[in-house]
């Protein structure tokens, strides 16, 4: 732990120690290596790691990028009031806020709108932040023709990025800055999040069957439809390969840091049944065993194949019974017209 304001306060450090076994808890001022420790451990690294990840150790990856969607059909002003919460937040330093928004260039400008409306509202009763010099983020920002601003305030700023091509989609966002950059399909939105980097979470604003579409495709440890949990918001990115617990979103679970040792106090079936032919080893029952153990097992029952059918060929039957109809039916039109065309 660091003497620093962006640390864990020295109050809490305290009331951990105080609260836990000493043997168990320490701070160290310094890095701790494993030479240091010296015996079987789980390493547990917030701010990722330069060294080989072991099979025990949780690591995490602070960098990694973390993409909304927003469809067509999405509830738009439930969405903007989510991503500017979310974002703006914990003067947006919250890992899982979103750094980039895909909207489907449909409802951009209505997006847009929201995100502005929402952000007013949000912070009107946040205090002023006095100015000083501008981020990496915003400096790029200005650089970038590409990049239209929506929102500008020292309390938020909302950018619409048109270059798909610009490193500002790519950047890990670490201040009250949102960014927009438009698509024109959810196989586009999927495209671009390629481009960005294996998300650590994907919030997706559409319908339950679009939605699962694209977390199918999308390369993401995890997916949240149409909401973004708060609890995830004051929690660290999740380690590599362990995506927040389903129900709780809890980052860490009780699992990660135990090992199985179970105890069995009763006896299996089968194991009776070789006791007991091992202790009378008859021919007879071994003979009784043999023929067990060749006995030819049910035959399973398969679907036949080719019994239902599938998308394609359900559309092939429906033109087909579609032509069948109206050939049907026009020759009956025709043959009654031609009959009494012949009696006249």
């Amino acid at each position: 732990a660091q003497n620093s304001l962006r640390e864990t306060p020295k109050l809490v450090l305290d009331v951990i120690a105080k609260s836990l076994d000493r043997d168990i808890f320490t701070v160290s001022n310094q890095e701790v290596t494993a030479e240091d420790i010296n015996l079987t451990h789980i390493r547990v690294s917030q701010n990722g790691s330069d060294s080989p990840v072991l099979k025990d150790h949780l690591v995490s990856d602070p960098e990694a990028p973390v993409v909304a969607f927003v469809e067509r059909d999405a509830n738009i002003q439930a969405a903007a009031k989510a991503l500017v919460s979310a974002r703006f937040s914990l003067q947006g330093k919250a890992p899982y806020a979103p750094d980039v928004v895909l909207v489907n260039e449909w409802v951009k400008k209505d997006l847009l709108r929201a995100l502005v409306q929402q952000s007013t509202e949000f912070l009107a009763n946040a205090p002023n932040k006095s100015k000083g010099p501008k981020s990496a983020l915003l400096r790029d920002a200005e650089k970038d023709d590409s990049v239209h601003v929506a929102l500008s305030g020292s309390n938020g700023v909302i950018l619409d990025v048109e270059n798909r091509q610009s490193g500002l989609l790519r950047h890990k966002v670490g201040e009250t800055t949102l960014i927009v950059h438009a698509v024109t399909s959810m196989d586009d939105a999927i495209d671009a999040s390629r481009d960005i980097g294996f998300l650590a979470v994907a919030y997706v604003f559409t319908n339950p069957a679009m939605a699962k579409y694209l977390c199918q495709f999308a390369d993401t440890a995890v997916s949240y439809i149409n909401q973004i949990p708060t609890k995830l918001l004051y929690s660290p990115i999740a380690p590599v390969g362990h995506p927040p617990q389903a129900g709780t979103n809890n980052i860490y679970q009780q699992d990660f840091f135990s090992h199985l040792k179970p105890k069995y106090l009763t006896k299996s079936a089968t194991d009776e049944k070789l006791n007991k032919i091992m202790s009378t080893a008859s021919s007879k029952e071994l003979s009784a065993l043999d023929q067990d153990a060749i006995k030819r097992l049910p035959e399973m029952k398969r679907k036949l194949k080719g019994t239902q059918l599938g998308f394609f060929e359900q559309g092939i039957v429906t033109s087909l019974v579609f032509i069948l109809t109206t050939v049907v039916s026009s020759t009956g039109v025709l043959g009654y017209y031609g009959y009494r065309y012949l009696r006249s």
